[in-house]
């Protein structure tokens, strides 16, 4: 497969002098991590994450229409002073099984897709990953072979705002919510605390911003195939791995997990491939 039969195409972007409230709006209503940049030309300038905008101030208001800066000095702030370079550049025929690999490997967990003259063609996305993962049914995987150790977690009575600045420190975005007794109580989102105004100071518990009464987990020796297909229709960003007995998750199945088992399929594919 190449890179074009997974990319989403004409992904939603900002030109270099869009304003970082703007860039904060489009991040809140299309819940996305990303935006690209673009010059006059439609040439990729950069790569403003939600890291990078939220880590400067917040949406208030009753539907979020005022951008608050933390400080002063960033209110005229634009897309371009704010970008990041991006880290994983790749063209529509390029190898997908090298650019997923790359993917699951830098933070920023955003591939773009680019012409010859370095023209914005489309994203590949950690959803797209999933996507494809789904069709891992004949690789005899299973979620706890795959997933992530360890787990990082919070206490549900510790502040909020340790979350986030937790998130920040590992640019993790799902932690995992224990009660005093170690047991798992919800997992909370980098955009739950956005959404929920604790960047900007509010004094909320992590127990409080965790969003549905039970959490969704999966048993380590589920399909990794299954769990694939959860995460994908669901739009999960990761699932606790449990047994029948545990009270808290010995794994933490992400997306970044079935991203990497999609590649050691593909590459498999291809020594098998070679061998025959």
């Amino acid at each position: 497969m190449n890179v074009s039969e997974l990319m989403t195409p004409t992904p939603v972007v900002v030109n270099e002098q869009t304003s970082i409230a703007e860039c904060a709006h489009l991040l809140a209503k299309h819940r996305f991590r990303h935006l690209p940049v673009v010059d006059d030309k439609g040439r990729l300038s950069g790569i403003v994450t939600d890291f990078g905008v939220f880590r400067l101030g917040g949406l208030a208001g009753a539907h979020g229409e005022l951008w608050v800066p933390f400080e002063d000095d960033n209110v005229d702030l634009c897309a371009v002073d704010v970008a990041e370079a991006a880290q994983v550049v790749a063209t529509p025929d390029g190898s997908l099984e090298a650019l997923l690999t790359r993917l699951c490997a830098d933070p920023q967990d955003l591939a773009v897709v680019v012409d010859d003259g370095h023209r914005l063609l489309g994203v590949v996305t950690e959803h797209d990953g999933v996507r494809y993962a789904q069709g891992l049914g004949e690789v005899p995987v299973t979620v706890g072979q795959a997933a992530s150790r360890p787990v990082i977690g919070v206490h549900a009575s510790h502040p909020a705002q340790a979350a986030w600045a937790l998130m920040l420190e590992q640019r993790v975005r799902h932690v995992v919510v224990l009660d005093d007794d170690e047991r798992l109580v919800g997992v909370i989102s980098y955009r739950d605390l956005i959404e929920d105004d604790v960047a900007r100071g509010r004094e909320l518990t992590c127990f409080q911003v965790i969003r549905n009464e039970e959490t969704m987990t999966i048993a380590p020796d589920a399909p990794l195939h299954e769990a694939a297909r959860l995460m994908a229709e669901r739009k999960y960003g990761c699932l606790p791995v449990m047994s029948g007995h545990s009270l808290a998750p010995e794994a933490i199945l992400t997306r970044t997990d079935l991203i990497l088992a999609a590649v050691q399929s593909l590459q498999d594919e291809e020594l098998f491939d070679q061998i025959e």
